[in-house]
């Protein structure tokens, strides 16, 4: 999505699939081992609730990827965030918004 320069979109990369919803994915990235806190801006954390409430089709998926450019890298799949922090879940503080995956959430 962002190949050639920042989209402004809410999301990095779009999955479409044939007979389900799409995926939109948010990729975030750290040299740090994972599971660990990371930020997400506004827009994203809103386009999740939008997702969540059904007001777009599809589904909001964050992909965050620990320990980068390390052999030891790995991937997170975070489904469904708003709704994880609705459940108790997955803490967030708005800093922009700053999320709190624990163990489990993975």
């Amino acid at each position: 999505m962002n190949e050639n320069g920042e989209s402004f979109k809410s999301y990095d990369i779009s999955i479409k699939r044939k007979r389900e919803l799409d995926i939109y994915v948010e990729v975030k990235a750290t040299i740090n081992r994972g599971p660990c806190t990371f930020a997400i801006s506004r827009r994203e954390w809103d386009e999740a609730r939008k997702f969540h409430e059904k007001e777009l089709d599809g589904e909001y998926h964050i992909y965050a990827v620990f320990d980068v450019g390390k052999e030891t890298s790995q991937i997170g799949v975070l489904k469904n965030p708003f709704e994880k922090f609705l459940k108790g879940e997955l803490d967030a503080e708005p800093l922009g918004l700053k999320l709190y995956p624990n163990e489990t959430t993975w």
